[in-house]
Formats: C-alpha cells, sequence, structure tokens
C-alpha cells in the first residue's frame, strides 16, 4: 500500500510538472505583449485624414490611440483626437480671472459643476466636463434665493431649518443631462446678501432687465471611441479582430457654434454630430485603419470599415506601430 501510495504521488508530481511547462509554452506569447501601449499623432498627420478636418485642422490638434492588451486575450483600442487643449485652457483662466472681481458668492456642487453669482444679479453655470456654460437671473427676496434660467425656468432653493444653508438642484436648458445640486451655507450667503432678506443688484443693473442669458462653449474639441474585441499574436506581432463593442463620445467645444451636437453611445447607436436630420453614420465605421476618421468623408450606416489589422507592439518604449491598414488610408 505504501509503494502504491508513493508511485501516485510521483505520478502527480510528473503531471502537475508536464502541465507547468504546457501551460508556459502556450502562454509565453501572450505573457509577452499583455500590457498598455501608445501612439501620438500630431496636427500635419492628421490633416486630411479626419472627418471635418477644416474644422478639427483650424487650430492645434492631436489625436493618440491606446491599445490595452489583456491576459485573456481581449484588447481595450482607444482613440482619442482633441484641439487646442492648451488655448481653452488659457481662455478658461482669463476668463475666470476677469469675472472674480464681479463674483458676488458661489455655491458648492455636489459633482464638478460650478455655480456663480454675480453682483449685477446674474449667474453663470458651468460644466467643466463638457466645457459648456450658461447664464442667467437670480434674485433673494423675503429671505428666499430663486434662480431664473435661460427658458424662464424658476429654481426656488431650500433653506435648512438648522443650519440656515441653502441648496437646489440646477438642470441647463441647453440639455436636461447637464445638472448638478449646490448648496451654499449661511457663512457665505450671509455676509454676501446682508441681514435685510433682500439684495439689490449693483447700480447700472435693472433687475426687471438683466444681462441677456447666453450659452457658451470655450473649450476645445474632445472625441473617444474605445473598441473592444479579441486578438492573436505572433511574437510581438498583434492582430486585432474586428470589434464588437464600443464606446463612444463627441464633445464638439467651440464648433457647436457651427451646428455641430455633442453625442455619445455605444456600439448599436448611431453617430449624428450634425443633429438627427443630418447623415448619421455607425460607429463601428472608425474602428480599422490608422488615422481617427477614415474615410475624409462621413461612413455611412453600413459597417464597411471595421476590418481587422496588425500592429506591432514594443513593451519596453510602450508604443505600437500599425503593419496593415484599411485600404480607406
Amino acid at each position: 500500500m505504501k509503494k502504491l501510495l508513493k508511485r501516485l504521488t510521483v505520478i502527480a508530481v510528473i503531471a502537475v510538472t508536464v502541465l507547468g511547462v504546457l501551460c508556459f509554452a502556450a502562454c509565453g506569447d501572450k505573457n509577452e505583449v499583455v500590457g498598455t501601449y501608445k501612439i501620438t499623432f500630431s496636427k500635419s498627420e492628421l490633416t486630411g485624414n479626419i472627418r471635418h478636418s477644416g474644422y478639427i485642422a483650424n487650430g492645434d490638434c492631436e489625436e493618440v490611440n491606446t491599445l490595452v492588451l489583456k491576459d485573456d486575450m481581449t484588447y481595450e483600442y482607444t482613440k482619442y483626437i482633441t484641439t487646442d487643449v492648451a488655448s481653452a485652457a488659457s481662455l478658461r483662466n482669463a476668463e475666470r480671472e476677469a469675472a472674480d472681481a464681479n463674483i458676488l458668492f458661489s455655491w458648492t456642487a455636489k459633482g464638478t459643476c460650478t455655480f456663480d453669482c454675480y453682483k449685477d444679479g446674474t449667474y453663470k453655470f458651468t460644466y467643466p466636463g463638457m466645457n459648456v456654460s450658461e447664464t442667467g437671473k437670480w434674485e433673494w427676496k423675503g429671505w428666499k434665493f430663486k434662480v431664473i434660467t435661460n427658458n424662464g425656468k424658476e429654481i426656488t432653493a431650500v433653506m435648512d431649518d438648522g443650519t440656515r444653508s441653502l441648496s437646489f438642484e440646477y438642470i441647463a436648458d441647453m440639455n436636461e443631462r447637464l445638472k448638478d445640486t449646490f448648496t451654499c451655507a449661511s457663512s457665505v450667503w450671509g455676509p454676501a446678501l446682508g441681514q435685510t432678506g433682500a439684495y439689490t443688484p449693483e447700480s447700472g443693473s435693472n433687475p426687471e432687465q438683466p444681462t441677456p442669458p447666453s450659452a457658451t462653449y470655450t473649450g476645445p474639441v474632445k472625441i473617444s471611441y474605445k473598441f473592444t474585441g479579441t486578438y492573436t499574436t505572433e511574437g510581438k506581432t498583434v492582430t486585432l479582430a474586428p470589434a464588437t463593442g464600443c464606446v463612444w463620445s463627441e464633445d464638439w467645444g467651440n464648433y457647436q457654434n457651427y451646428g455641430f451636437t455633442n453625442v455619445s453611445g455605444r456600439e448599436n447607436d448611431l453617430v449624428f454630430p450634425k443633429g438627427p436630420t443630418g447623415r448619421s453614420f455607425h460607429p463601428l465605421n472608425h474602428f480599422g485603419g490608422k488615422y481617427y476618421f477614415a474615410p475624409n468623408n462621413d461612413a455611412g450606416v453600413e459597417i464597411t470599415n471595421n476590418n481587422a489589422f496588425k500592429v506591432n507592439v514594443d513593451k519596453e518604449a510602450g508604443t505600437f506601430a500599425y503593419i496593415e491598414e484599411s485600404s480607406f488610408d
């Protein structure tokens, strides 16, 4: 019996060793390429190779493509383009600095938005995630704080009986998905609004004829398409199979003034940056190829450019290079 157990133990050890060797051999290539890789294209490389390049290439722009290769032989492949990043940041800072002297007090947001009340009885709501803002009118009468939006919607803040803090939810006129909840401590609004329960805007402003509200778009274009699927390897060469999933968003920044619309969705949602009545196209058509949008014209709603392609990865440098590209490029 002891001899039998000894033989079984030896066999088990050999079996485990063999399986380990086989697994190492089978997984070796995969483990060599697992990681994150990036490649960047400058404005000169992008010109003429992206949709609506006549608009995008007017300012500084770049495309950063990121490839994440996972252990389970799946990938995340992101194409991201942005324009005028430095210029937009400088503009926002300059606007903020110029406006600070006229701000009476500001509210604290639950999220990342800002809400500033100006001395002339106007306010500015900013949604930094999409680089948009809009203005309107506010008033303080009978110890009640009220917001009047561009469309005439009235929002009355609620005062906490204990702390005397004020709070309200703001929903933007331009898009109901742009919203945040704001609070303001009595230690902030009290000194700003005074002890009479009413506030009179500074001289030169008429609360019955407030500064005309407006919506401004101060940020750069930010367009992102993240594709998912499976991959195979031959040494350092990786073949990305046609994408099966896609999470995308298009923030057109200042170019919304030209009729572009901020849109987002997944692989089955058509893209329509020029509005629902404009030409739509399928997001998976942006997968194949080197540059962000290929061809330059809208790809259309039929999936024609979701093609497999190959790249060489450089793990040490954290970069990759396209070696087979779509015929559209």
